[in-house]
This record gives structure tokens, sequence and C-alpha cells, in this order.
């Protein structure tokens, strides 16, 4: 949790949603509490009593209030955690609206019981003969997918790419790397294209490029990274832009 990107937010939402996110703030050390059935109270907000930090789910007269918080009608799971002040690295850049041509193309590559259910799909079809999925369903379908049928959904849908768990990260993850402007130290003796290995993750210590333990430096945290014997190092102030992949928690 980076408390100084944190602003107020109320949200509409479902139980299924916020079960998805629910370890996600506990593990960021936001406090979850009174959450109430959400077939009544279907907004979601991160400062319960106008306290960021604090999350609980209201009714819709909690939509206008004097908390500052800023609505959506719409559930987007990446929005509230990122006004939770939590990083999750999307990249997927998978498209979720796709045409009935693209859908019978789907159709096509389906197994028998995939074809009957993505014959129910061609219901929803919307006026300009489109229909949009949500995350979830594209995940399934991904998931169901042989490895001859994923060509198509990639083609259609766009490579499936994991968000990366900035909070699962600990010493002795493997992860890519990127230079970016919070670079501090020692990136031009590794390998970018290989893995690295994290030896501290936001700590206000770190190790330099010559391997040297520093209690302190000049900004308030860093991360430390170890590859083939030479090390790098990052500011962990804020955003983590320079971790692009994550090859094993």
């Amino acid at each position: 949790m980076n408390e100084s990107k944190m602003k107020p937010i109320a949200m509409r939402c479902n139980e299924a949603q916020f079960n998805e996110i629910k370890q996600i703030l506990i593990d960021n050390l936001l406090t979850v509490s009174s959450i109430s059935p959400f077939d009544v109270d279907c907004i979601l907000v991160n400062n319960r009593y106008g306290t960021l930090g604090m999350v609980t789910n209201y009714e819709n007269s909690y939509i206008n209030n004097d908390h500052n918080r800023e609505y959506f009608d719409k559930w987007d799971k990446d929005t509230f955690l990122k006004y939770c002040g939590i990083e999750v690295k999307t990249e997927n850049n998978m498209k979720t609206i796709i045409t009935a041509q693209e859908l019978l193309e789907i159709h096509k590559i389906a197994c028998d019981v995939w074809k009957q259910e993505i014959k129910n799909y061609f219901e929803k079809l919307d006026i300009n003969q489109n229909i949009e999925f949500t995350q979830d369903e594209i995940d399934i379908m991904f998931k169901a997918a042989t490895k001859s049928q994923l060509p198509t959904l990639e083609k259609i849908f766009g490579k499936q790419v994991k968000p990366i768990e900035f909070n699962r990260i600990k010493t002795g993850s493997q992860v890519m790397i990127k230079n970016t402007g919070k670079h501090c130290g020692g990136f031009e003796s590794i390998d970018e294209s290989k893995p690295v290995e994290v030896i501290f993750f936001k700590t206000p210590y770190l190790l330099n490029q010559l391997g040297k333990f520093l209690s302190t430096g000049y900004h308030k945290y860093y991360t430390t990274f170890h590859q083939e014997g030479k090390f790098v190092f990052f500011n962990a102030e804020s955003d983590i832009n320079y971790i692009t992949e994550v090859v094993q928690y």
C-alpha cells in the first residue's frame, strides 16, 4: 500500500468481485471490516468514516457523501486497487469486445461442449453485432483452450499476460527488469535479457553495485537485485515500473 497515492473511491461491486480483491487488500495492510451482503450494500469504499485504508460496503445512498469519494458506476478491479495505493501491473492489452464474425471463429474451433456455450453468446449480440465479454469469462476460455485453439483466441482477444502481484514479491523471487529513471546503480553490469533474483524488496537498506551493505541511502526505500555475482538497485519509494515480469514468486 502506497499511502501517498491513496484517494477516496466508491465503486459499484458485487460479492464475487469483492472476493477477488479481498486478500490483496488484506495483504497490503488495508482494514476490511463490516462487510454486509452485496445485494443490498453494493457500493464498495476505501475510506470508512472518512479514514483512508478502511474498506467496507454501503448502500446506494452513500454514492453522494461528504467524504470526497470519486464514484464509479461500473466495477474495475485495477482502478479500485489503484485508489487504494496498491500497485497491480496489468499488461494484458486484451480487448473484451468482439464482433459476431470473431465469435463465429471461436465457435468453429471449439469442442462440442464449448460450441454450445459459444452459441448462447450469439443471443447477447448488441445492435452493432458486437458482444462484450468480462475478463473472468475470457480467463475461463483461455484456461480451457487446447494448444491448437490458443492461437485463435490470442488473435481475437490478444495475448493473455498475468498481472504482476507486487505484494507477493519477496527475497528469492525471480523477475525481469528494465532500466528506468528509478535506476540507482549497477544496471550496466547485468544481462537485461535474463532474470534477476530479488535480494531486498522495498527496504530502507540495500546492497550497492559492489555488493556492499548500506543501512540507509538517499531514498527512503530500495529494491536490490542479484544476477551471477552482480548487484543492481533501484529507488522503491513510488511506482516500481522497472519490474516487467515475474518468473517465479
